[in-house]
Formats: C-alpha cells, structure tokens, sequence
C-alpha cells in the first residue's frame, strides 16, 4: 500500500514502519466499534498524506542547481 502511494520503495519502508509506530501507539484508543483493517488503513493513509505534504514543501538549496544561461 505504501509503495503503491509513493512510488519509492526507501519512502515506503519508512513509511511502513512509521504507520506501526503509530498504530502500537493508538492501540489502547482503538475502539472495537469498527474493522480493524479500516482503523490500520485510515492511519496509514494519514501516515502517507503527511509524507507528501511534507516532501512537497522542501525548500531548494539554489547553491546546488546548475547555473541558468539567458
């Protein structure tokens, strides 16, 4: 799921081990009123929405791009 949302196999694995952090973190809040895999899918898609928020917002360093030519 993750590699098919980011296309990166080094974000993927990063982001897998991320959502289980954060789904042993939240299990004690985990409310039984609804399917598990929904509850896991939901955090993941968190998880991977807030990767490419952030990868999307990462300054350039203008000292390491090429010269332009007018």
């Amino acid at each position: 799921f993750c590699y098919y949302r980011t296309n990166n196999k080094a974000d993927a694995e990063d982001l897998t081990a991320q959502i289980f952090l954060a789904v042993l973190e939240a299990l004690p809040r985990y409310r039984q009123q609804g399917h598990f895999a929904g509850w896991l899918f939901s955090i993941a898609r968190n998880k991977i929405n807030d990767h490419h928020r952030r990868v999307s917002h990462i300054p350039l360093d203008e000292s390491t791009l090429p010269p332009l030519h007018a």
